[in-house]
């Protein structure tokens, strides 16, 4: 197997997620992966075809001095191992003279015959080569699906916690709106009646407009991350969604994904197994360049037996061979398949180091993610216990209406850095899954 799917505690997205991820098979892009699939595995045909075997055959007839008639039938395989076989039958009625090649008894003859590299071609040659080639790059267009596929699965966790974050945001934006409205309506009804100050009634609508503001363009990144959530979530039937409702998740009480262990392993990346299979390409088409650069020595044997007396059967060995010692071309395609060799490597090193780089950049900062929550969630109760406390402390006269502001602001600034801490955390978690290879659609 080229590709392990693996599966541990930290890998599964959050349950509200899975309801989007279960249709995205049915993604354009998703299925887009299989055609060029399908394709090598066409091409991993075609490359069987020097191996069908051949059948060919004709029937003849001749007037004139020499009344005959001639029927030739034989089939011929080439096989894999560039051992070449065929036989065949055929038969002769009439009169042929001497120089006919074809004569033959009345009742036919049947014929065997082989060809047997015995240096060049022999185990390594160009069309087992060529199928050999065919059957990596089947694995290797697989490889190249897996991670299209895995980076589309990231792209809709993103586009799900971005949207997450706007909605929750929005929340957080409209409970602060609500305060600065209810009190409006307080202000106004006691300014009507001469009890407080046409000052409080504006600070506080100077104050409610701002966070009527902020609340609209909290909708507007809700609505924008809306849409864009809307191109990964899919039908059954792959239609894109018209306008469903999000399922909507109380950010500020998630629980919080643990860091996994600081040690991890990335052989399940699609793009460093990628390169693997191009070396072995590479070391294929080596071979086959040294195979070339041997003599071309065939061993051919074949043997006719007659049916009748009225002629011998036959057998023959013989062999044949031929060598061009320059090869020059052959010569410079190894030249240019050992730097690419070289080169491959050079680029598999600088992925695995960048992997690595990436996954401890990563758990660096799911570390630090999960500390900073646990502080900010207690910032967050601080906070909203100090508006509770304001709000006494305004309603008995003891403080003002902008202390009152500010505490509502700080809580809000508290609510919305944790909401970002708590999606940074589950975006951290879904970009390790894909830095690691490990895709949560099987």
């Amino acid at each position: 197997m080229i590709w392990l799917w693996v599966s541990i505690a930290w890998s599964n997205p959050h349950p509200t997620l899975t309801e989007i991820l279960q249709h995205l098979p049915q993604h354009p892009e998703w299925k887009l992966t299989h055609t060029a699939n399908q394709q090598a595995k066409s091409e991993r045909l075609m490359a069987t075809a020097p191996f069908t075997p051949t059948l060919e055959g004709k029937s003849s007839q001749y007037g004139g001095y020499y009344p005959r008639d001639n029927h030739q039938h034989q089939v011929h395989l080439d096989t894999p191992l560039g051992i070449s076989v065929g036989g065949g039958w055929q038969q002769g009625l009439g009169d042929f003279p001497d120089y006919d090649g074809s004569y033959t008894t009345d009742r036919g003859e049947f014929r065997l015959e082989t060809t047997i590299p015995l240096l060049d071609g022999l185990w390594i040659n160009q069309a087992r080569t060529d199928l050999w080639l065919a059957d990596l790059n089947v694995d290797l267009v697989a490889l190249e699906q897996q991670s299209t596929q895995i980076k589309l699965i990231l792209q809709t966790e993103l586009a799900f916690w971005n949207w997450q974050q706007y909605w929750a945001l929005e929340q957080v934006a409209k409970q602060n709106l609500a305060l600065a409205n209810q009190r409006q309506t307080v202000f106004e009804k006691k300014y009507a009646v001469g009890s407080t100050s046409r000052l409080s009634v504006i600070d506080n609508d100077r104050e409610r407009q701002q966070r009527e503001q902020l609340w609209l363009q909290s909708q507007q990144q809700t609505i924008a991350g809306q849409n864009k959530l809307l191109y990964f979530w899919r039908t059954e039937d792959g239609q894109m969604q018209a306008s469903p409702t999000v399922p909507t998740l109380d950010i500020q009480t998630l629980s919080i994904p643990q860091p996994p262990p600081s040690q991890w392993d990335i052989s399940n990346r699609p793009d460093i197994a990628l390169y693997g299979l191009i070396t072995e390409q590479i070391h294929l088409q080596l071979q086959l360049v040294q195979a070339k650069k041997l003599p071309k020595v065939n061993l051919i044997a074949s043997y006719d037996h007659a049916i009748e007396s009225t002629k011998q059967s036959e057998s023959y060995v013989g062999l044949k061979y031929q060598h061009a010692p320059l090869l020059r071309a052959e010569k410079s395609k190894q030249s240019a398949l050992e730097a690419k060799n070289e080169a491959i490597q050079l680029y598999q090193r600088k992925t695995m180091d960048k992997a690595n780089q990436d996954l401890r950049t990563l758990h660096n900062r799911w570390v630090q993610l999960v500390n900073q929550i646990e502080t900010q969630q207690e910032v967050v109760k601080l906070a909203q216990e100090a508006v509770e406390l304001e709000q006494i402390r305004f309603d008995n006269g003891g403080s003002d209406l902008l202390d009152l502001i500010k505490r509502e602001n700080n809580w809000l600034k508290a609510q919305s850095t944790l909401i970002k801490l708590v999606i940074e955390v589950y975006v951290v978690e879904a970009m390790w899954r894909a830095t690691l290879g490990v895709s949560i659609i099987p």
